[in-house]
This record gives structure tokens, sequence and C-alpha cells, in this order.
């Protein structure tokens, strides 16, 4: 109940057509429109909800997601695709340091290593580098923190033997770098795998539950 705060992502056309809402109320009311440059832009409204977009034409405006927060306390916004690497940040183009900067967060996470421990082609400490360089542009007093990758049962690419069932080998390659650019950066490293019990632990857990 009440009226909350809600922002939306839009990224209009150069030609769009102007954008509607309707409350809880069932008032309709304008969107302001933000800049028809094909960038996103965030549009702030206050919500009573429930909250429908009602479009005048389906090509006008891209919506790339939405924000609903009220009150204090902690907010966690969690930006994750299955099967990816650090190197996805390459791809998203500068607006998303954009984005991440209006959000202003505390702390930025960042997550990967699982995907990464089976590719020997890739150099895993290039990649953070550069992500983390452009977060720290962005938001220059945000933490940054690295998660390393869990333990690990593997299934293909090279294997560590030591564990039964194998581990991925390239699964400490990726750890050791990630706390070496945590290092040369000055951002924070929590080694996932060690409260599971180290190296193999995964293996032991697999076994636990199997009897």
């Amino acid at each position: 109940t009440g009226v909350w705060p809600r922002s939306l992502w839009l990224r209009g056309a150069l030609n769009a057509a102007a954008l509607n809402w309707r409350d809880g109320a069932e008032k309709i009311s304008p969107v302001p429109a933000p800049p028809r440059d094909g960038r996103w832009h965030r549009v702030t409204l206050p919500v009573t909800l429930p909250l429908t977009l009602l479009a005048n034409d389906r090509y006008s405006y891209d919506v790339g997601g939405m924000v609903l927060e009220r009150g204090g306390g902690a907010q966690v916004d969690a930006l994750g695709s299955n099967g990816t690497r650090i190197g996805i940040t390459g791809t998203w183009g500068a607006d998303w340091l954009q984005m991440l900067a209006q959000r202003a967060p505390d702390i930025v996470v960042l997550a990967y290593g699982t995907n990464e421990a089976s590719d020997w082609t890739l150099d895993p400490a290039a990649a953070l580098r550069d992500a983390i360089a452009g977060i720290r542009r962005a938001l220059p007093k945000a933490v940054v923190l690295m998660l390393g990758p869990p333990d690990q049962i593997g299934h293909a690419g090279q294997l560590d033997a030591r564990c039964t069932p194998a581990a991925p080998a390239g699964l400490h390659r990726i750890r050791d770098a990630q706390l070496q650019v945590a290092r040369d950066t000055h951002a924070l490293f929590w080694d996932w795998q060690q409260p599971m019990g180290g190296p193999c632990s995964m293996a032991k857990w697999q076994a636990s539950q199997d009897g």
C-alpha cells in the first residue's frame, strides 16, 4: 500500500511515441520522456501499485528493467547470467557503468570464476582488471569484492585427478589470479573454496548427500 518510488530503464527510438502508465487507482499519466537518443535512461515514477505501462507503439521504447524500493535497510541488486564469465562485462557497452553509477552502490560484488576454471586459453586476470578499472572510474568510493569460485566437480577440459570425482585442473589458477588482482587493485577477496573444506571438498559434499 502507499506510494512506492519506481525507476524504469527506458531506451527510446528517435521517433518514439508517448508512453503512459496506469496506477492502482486506474489513473493514467504520461511517463516523463527520456532523451530519444537510443541510449538507456532512468525515469522515476511515484507509483501506487499495481503499475501498468501503456505503449502506443510497441517499437518506440525498450524497457531494460524496473527497480521498486521503499524505506531503508540493505538493498541487493543481482545481475546474473548462467554460463557467463567476467569477460561478458566487456560486451555490455558503456551504458552499464552509467546505470551502475546511478544506483550508487556501496559494494560491487564480482562472482565469477566457475566457468573460467575449465578454459586454459583464458587470461583470468586481464578481464578482471578491465572490469574493476571501469567500476572504479564510475564509482570511485564503492568497495569492490570478488568471490572466488567454489570447489567443483569437473566434467570437461583438463581435470585434477587428485580428487574423486575429478575437479577442474584450472580451479586453483583462477583462484590465485583473483587473489593477485584483488591485492593489486586494493579490492576485497573471499575464498569460497576454503569454508567448504578446501580442495576436493565438493566430492566429499557429494558423497555425504549420496549416503
